[in-house]
């Protein structure tokens, strides 16, 4: 559950909530930390952040990437719960009813 805050604030908010997939120079510092800076320089985009791999918008990828979080998250808790479930069933499955008490007496 405790994710769950997360991907609402992802997906509902109304602006993008990082910085460096909204502004050019935050993007180049961020992407300085995968790539060494000597082959990005002269490298100028017109695009940055996320547009730069895909056509999405920066806040269609943010609300995109929450949606994503919070499939994802239910997959998780539902094989969880299907398997806790099923374990759970098939110990008491595996358990042989006692004969009623009256049914005892009378043999």
């Amino acid at each position: 559950m405790l994710i769950t805050p997360t991907c609402v604030l992802a997906i509902f908010a109304s602006h993008p909530l990082f910085d460096a997939y909204s502004q050019s120079g935050a993007w180049m510092q961020a992407r300085s930390l995968c790539v060494p800076g000597n082959v990005l320089d002269g490298i100028s985009f017109q695009i940055f952040g996320p547009e730069m791999f895909s056509g999405m918008s920066t806040m269609e990828d943010q609300q995109l990437g929450g949606i994503i979080m919070k499939v994802m998250q239910e997959i998780v808790y539902g094989i969880v719960l299907a398997r806790i479930f099923f374990a759970w069933f098939t110990k008491e499955s595996l358990k042989v009813d006692p004969l009623p008490a009256n049914l005892k007496e009378s043999r």
